[in-house]
């Protein structure tokens, strides 16, 4: 449906000027208008009664009448709060008539009698709301499907599906524990016929029953738990050889030669009668002590020698048949070494004499028996006393002979701390360091970063004359030539490309008297640019002081005799300016050399001179020279080359001339 929508303003015309063509109401405007309101009216319903054709959309339908929607379809409610159809149907179904029917209900009031699956539902609502808060699952409630309880105190129905009552189960229990089975004698295993204290339970295979019965004989229980063997019942052979029994539990009494005190036996040593004993730990003679009929005469403190020494029998028995004296062997009298200092010889085979080296010295026995046989004297011994070293990192140095290095051995130096070597290799790049008489400081040759190709150099047979220097023959040959007189010694070069400076500072010092610098496919950025040098002294570029004179001759429009010149100077400026402006056409470029004149003197004004040609892409030549020089003195050790604006490019050789 369409509404209204006014599209000429008729009020706003009235406002317009008179004469003014928009104040006419046309009659267009009129028809535009009518047509507007005849679509709008077609296309709505009268407010009483009105027809619905079509599908009509409703935001809110409120009725209070009847609304007949006969063989219309009504494909969405929303949400109908209360419907009343008062006997109507739905679907061809009857609601709220005599006959039921399905649907689903948020709350459902059933007045008469509520009916599942044909069944009437007679439980209350109080027996149905006990099943609200349940949470056990069908599977679990269907547990009891099919069970029954039963009464049975003997439980003589043995059901698979029957629950019994407690009465019943209480009942059975009593009958097979004896009335609940508050005593021993109630269970049906048990024949317990006269309790009485510490008696104990016992099973009897006769009669398949626990019977009691109290302990008698050799040993006895009471009634607290405590056990008590009878007298005279243990036999020797019921003692633990390393049990320990008081003597006065024994039969040993004292008499003639045999006391005892506590636990002590003592026996008197003149019973002569006593021939032999067994194993004694401890043994007090107050008088002689005889072995195999000769008594023994050697001190306690002689006989305590022997404490703790671990030789066996044979090799004491070593000693059996010596004629040493008395006073030879007392020369072990006082000796302090410990039992295990003298086991250390135990198998030693060294002579006495060999033996004798190793008086004071501390080394073991496995230490010594490689000395079997040595001639050295214990000092020069004792230089192994706490050596670590195992044997093959001794083993290094058999072999090695001095100042000269064997393979796989180590190196000893000659007595002048020379070495003697076929090959001397350094990796990693490592120096060769020669130093000084005093060790501090040194001279030192490394390889470079990288070989191409591995090389040697081969120096000459002898020694050349005064100053002359090393030559190549390019096959790896050295030899010493003289160099010409005035020769040019190449000493750096600066390749420069789209550079805002060039400084040459490398070795402008005393060696030479003079120096060159050669320019080479000089460029400019900047069109028109003038080339400007300034000069290093004390230490910084200077920016004043600087006087410049230039001549230069210039050939234009290719080569014709058309020859012009120009002369230029300045004095006070703030740099040496070469005269010439350079462009930067695509073929222009500039050779120049720039001379300098004892860079190392202090005492003077530096000047250089120049001198060089310019070719530009329209066919000129020019040619220039001049000189510059500055007030300040001190040694020049920089020249700075660069252009009045812009990046330069170019290459710049520095040479020295020989002095000669």
């Amino acid at each position: 449906m369409a509404n209204y929508t006014k599209t000429t303003d008729f009020a706003a015309k009235d406002t317009l000027a008179g004469g003014d063509t928009n104040k006419v109401i046309r009659g267009a405007e009129f028809e535009t208008e009518f047509d507007a309101i005849a679509t709008a009216v077609a296309t709505k319903s009268n407010t009483a009664g009105p027809t619905f054709t079509g599908t009509s959309t409703f935001a809110n339908l409120t009725g209070t009448g009847t609304i007949n929607f006969s063989g219309a379809t009504v494909s969405n409610l929303g949400t109908v709060t209360t419907a009343n159809l008062d006997g109507g149907t739905i679907d061809g179904t009857v609601v709220g008539g005599a006959s039921a029917a399905a649907g689903s209900f948020t709350t459902l009031s059933a007045s008469g009698t509520l009916s599942l699956g044909g069944v009437a539902v007679t439980s209350t609502a109080a027996e149905l709301n006990i099943l609200d808060g349940v949470t056990s699952t069908a599977a679990e409630l269907n547990i009891l499907d099919g069970k029954s309880f039963v009464d049975e105190d003997d439980l003589s129905s043995n059901s698979a599906t029957g629950i019994p009552s407690q009465q019943s189960v209480k009942a059975y229990v009593d009958s097979q524990t004896g009335l609940g089975g508050a005593t021993l004698a109630g269970l049906a295993d048990t024949n317990v016929t006269s309790p009485a204290d510490a008696a104990l339970l016992f099973y009897d295979t006769g009669t398949s029953k626990w019977i009691d019965n109290v302990v008698s004989g050799d040993v006895t229980i009471a009634d607290t738990g405590v056990a008590a063997i009878g007298s005279g019942v243990i036999v020797n052979a019921d003692v633990n050889a390393s049990a320990a029994i008081d003597v006065s539990k024994t039969a040993l009494v004292a008499g003639t030669g045999i006391t005892l005190s506590t636990n002590t036996l003592n026996v008197d040593a003149a019973q002569t009668q006593i021939t032999s004993v067994g194993t004694l730990s401890s043994l007090s003679v107050s008088g002689t002590l005889t072995l195999g009929g000769a008594n023994i005469t050697s001190t306690a403190a002689e006989l305590n020698i022997l404490d703790g020494v671990t030789s066996t029998a044979a090799e004491l028995n070593i000693l059996d048949g010596v004629t040493s004296t008395a006073a030879e062997l007392n020369i072990l009298d006082g000796v302090t070494s410990t039992a295990a200092e003298l086991n250390i010889l135990d198998g030693v085979t060294s002579t006495a004499a060999e033996l004798n080296i190793l008086d004071g010295v501390t080394s073991t026995t496995a230490e010594l028996n490689i000395l079997d046989g040595v001639t050295s004297t214990a000092a020069e011994l004792n230089i192994l006393d706490g050596v670590t070293s195992t044997a093959s990192e001794l083993n290094l140095v058999d072999g090695s002979s001095a100042n000269t290095v064997v393979n796989s051995k180590a190196v000893i130096y000659g007595s002048s701390g020379e070495v003697t070597a076929t090959q001397v290799d350094i990796t990693g790049r490592g120096d060769l360091r020669l130093q000084d008489s005093a060790g501090g400081q040194y001279v030192g040759l490394q390889a470079p970063a990288t070989v191409s190709s591995s090389f040697v150099l081969s120096l000459p047979a002898a020694d050349g004359s005064a100053n002359q220097m090393l030559k190549t023959d390019g096959s790896g040959n050295l030899s010493f030539t003289t160099v010409a007189s005035g020769g040019l010694a190449h000493l750096s070069t600066v390749t420069a490309s789209g550079a805002s400076t060039v400084d040459i500072e490398t070795t402008l010092d005393a060696t030479y008297d003079a120096y060159k610098l050669i320019v080479t496919d000089y460029t400019a950025a900047t069109d028109g640019q003038q080339v400007q040098i300034l000069m290093k002294i004390g230490g910084s570029y200077l920016t004043a002081g600087y006087h410049h004179a230039s001549i230069t001759d210039d050939v234009n429009q290719g080569g014709r005799a058309d020859r012009s010149g120009s002369k230029y100077g300045e004095t006070g400026g703030g740099y040496i300016m070469m005269g010439l402006s350079y462009g930067n056409d695509a073929h222009a470029t500039a050779n120049f050399v720039i001379d300098i004149y004892n860079p190392a003197d202090t005492a003077i004004a530096h000047i250089i001179r120049y001198e060089g040609t310019y070719f530009e892409d329209d066919n000129d030549i020019h040619v220039l020279q001049g000189c510059g020089a500055n007030n300040t003195t001190g040694a020049l050790t920089g020249l700075r080359i660069k252009a009045g604006s812009g990046n330069i490019s170019g290459r710049f050789r520095l040479y020295g001339i020989t002095n000669g």
